[in-house]
This record gives structure tokens, C-alpha cells and sequence, in this order.
């Protein structure tokens, strides 16, 4: 089965945080506080954990990434777009092992992850860092430096084909926060683009009260 075939089952599940209201400081420090407690948790026991975001309209894409690999001697965190929670975090916690084990990601490389299930590594743009990966600049960011550096998971349809690619499956569904061919703009003013698409998407600022909780990757073995 491909990515892009994956049921949906987690698109609208209720986020932690969706209740706490937005004019009580008190309740929003209180509930931040207890989300860094259990991410601080999460990263200490395995390693990293994965954020997703949910899918709210056409320029809004869901995707996911990871909080954590940063801590494996500045490894860039990760991203897939495009894929609901479960199947994004599968591919994340694929590669998150590949860092466990000391392996070193890199932009260009192109791996398969299991039958069916080929990825090609692509940085992403500081901007898309700084406006996509929250949690991660949150804990890892310097105030005075540039955003984490990260690398998208561009997921490869049941062919082997990447979106960018001749008679590619999936072309649209799938943004890229990585710097953009000349059509779609420069890589200082653009979020997201669409592989072999004139336009764009771009997602602004998210809010974190309003994300599902982080995913802990599987045990340790």
C-alpha cells in the first residue's frame, strides 16, 4: 500500500488543548507548561516524538514532523507533508531508528523504507522552519539564531515516482517546504509550493493549543 492510499483515521480527532480558553493566561501557561513536561519526558525515554498538524483547507496541508533528533549531535529534524498522522509518523519513526543507530540523514539521499514505501531527503527552507516546525524551534532554537535546520520525507507514489517526476501519482497532494523552482517564486517569500504547479500554499503561523498531542515512537528495543 502506498502513503497516499492510507485511510484517514486520525484527521479529525480532538486535540488536547482545544478547551482551554483563549482569554485565561493562567490556563494557557498551565497547559503549555504540562505539554513541555511530557515532550521533555517523551524525548528522554525515546529519543524524539512526532507533531502532527491537522489538514484545514487547501493551503493549510497537513503534515508532520519530529522534536527530538536535534539532540542526536544538531541531526536535523524531519518533515512529511501530505499524509494523514499515522502514515506521516510511520515514515518519521522509520528514519527516526536510522538516527537512533547513528546513521547521519542527508539532503539527496533517496531510500526505500519498506515495499512500497521509497523517500528522498530534501532540506527545507529556514522560513518553512521557523513557520512550520514550532515545537522543534521552541525547545532548540537560540533567541538570536536562525530556525533548526530540517529535512522533508518526499514520499515516492507505489512506483517508485517522486511528485517532480513524469507521470508522478499524488502531484498535488503532497507540498514541499523545500526552496522552490523559479516558477514558484523565491525560497525567501514562499512556505509551501506544489511540484510542477504554478501558485502556491502557504500556511502561516499555527497554533499549538489547537494540535493533537505529540506521537511517542515505538519502544526502544
Amino acid at each position: 500500500m502506498t502513503p497516499g492510499h492510507h485511510h484517514r483515521p486520525d484527521d479529525h480527532a480532538c486535540c488536547p488543548g482545544c478547551d482551554v480558553p483563549d482569554d485565561d493566561p493562567a490556563a494557557i501557561a498551565a497547559f503549555i507548561a504540562e505539554q513541555d513536561a511530557w515532550l521533555a519526558d517523551t524525548i528522554r525515554s525515546y529519543g524524539w516524538a512526532v507533531q502532527s498538524v491537522l489538514d484545514d483547507g487547501p493551503e493549510h496541508p497537513p503534515y508532520a514532523y519530529t522534536i527530538g533528533l536535534h539532540a542526536f549531535d544538531h541531526h536535523p529534524e524531519l518533515l512529511v507533508s501530505g499524509l494523514p498522522g499515522t502514515s506521516a509518523a510511520r515514515i518519521l519513526n522509520l528514519l527516526g531508528e536510522r538516527v537512533r543507530h547513528h546513521e547521519r540523514l542527508s539532503a539527496g539521499q533517496r531510500l526505500i523504507l519498506a515495499p512500497l514505501l521509497t523517500i528522498e531527503l530534501r532540506s527545507i527552507t529556514p522560513l518553512a522552519s521557523d513557520q512550520l516546525l514550532l515545537g522543534a524551534n521552541h525547545l532548540y532554537r537560540d533567541p538570536d539564531g536562525p530556525a533548526v535546520p530540517a529535512l522533508q520525507a518526499i514520499w515516492a507514489d507505489g512506483r517508485g515516482r517522486l511528485p517532480w517526476e513524469p507521470a508522478a501519482l499524488h502531484r498535488g497532494g503532497q507540498p514541499l517546504a523545500t526552496a522552490p523552482s523559479a516558477e514558484h517564486g523565491t525560497a525567501g517569500d514562499l512556505v509551501w509550493h506544489l511540484p510542477g504547479r504554478p501558485g502556491r500554499a502557504v500556511r502561516g503561523p499555527a497554533r499549538p493549543l489547537r494540535l493533537p498531542r505529540p506521537r511517542r515512537p515505538p519502544e526502544i528495543h
